[in-house]
C-alpha cells in the first residue's frame, strides 16, 4: 500500500515483472501494472483539485511515468462507502450508493451524481498532474 515503508519498492517490482514477462517470451499484449487506494491522494475534492499527497507524490510520479512510457493501464481501488462512513455529515448516503439522480457536486462544468465517479475523476486529475496524461 502506498504510502508505507515498502512503497519505495513498488516501481522496481513493476519494472522487474515487466522484464520477466518480456524475457519469458510471453505475448507483448501482457501489461504489468499496480493498483492503488484513494489514500495516495492528498486532496481529492473537488475532483479537479486532486493531487497526490506529499508522502506518495515521488513514488506515484515514478509509477505514473513508467506506465505512461509503456502504455500500460493504472488500477484503482474505489470504495465510496468508506468515504461516506468517515464523513457522513458532509457526504450524503444516496450520493455514495448511486441512489440519486440530481447533481450533488458541481466542479466547474463537471457534474457528479455519485461519489464513485467523483473519486475516479479525482485520481485521473492527480495522475494527469503527475505527468500521466495518457495513463
Amino acid at each position: 500500500m502506498i504510502p508505507t515503508n515498502v512503497s519505495k519498492y513498488v516501481l522496481q517490482a513493476i519494472i522487474n515483472m515487466n522484464t520477466a514477462v518480456h524475457q519469458s517470451g510471453s505475448p507483448q499484449s501482457i501489461k504489468v501494472t499496480t493498483v492503488v487506494a484513494m489514500g495516495v491522494l492528498g486532496t481529492s475534492y473537488p475532483p479537479s483539485a486532486a493531487v497526490f499527497s506529499n508522502d506518495s507524490l515521488q513514488i506515484m510520479r515514478g509509477i505514473v511515468s513508467f506506465l505512461q512510457n509503456q502504455g500500460f493501464p493504472f488500477f484503482l481501488n474505489v470504495y465510496p462507502y468508506f468515504s461516506y462512513a468517515s464523513n457522513p455529515s458532509k457526504i450524503r448516503l444516496v450520493y455514495a450508493l448511486f441512489d440519486t439522480t440530481d447533481v450533488v457536486v458541481q466542479d466547474g462544468n463537471l457534474q457528479y451524481k455519485n461519489l464513485f465517479y467523483a473519486m475516479v475523476d479525482s485520481m485521473i486529475w492527480a495522475v494527469e498532474k503527475a505527468g500521466g496524461s495518457n495513463v
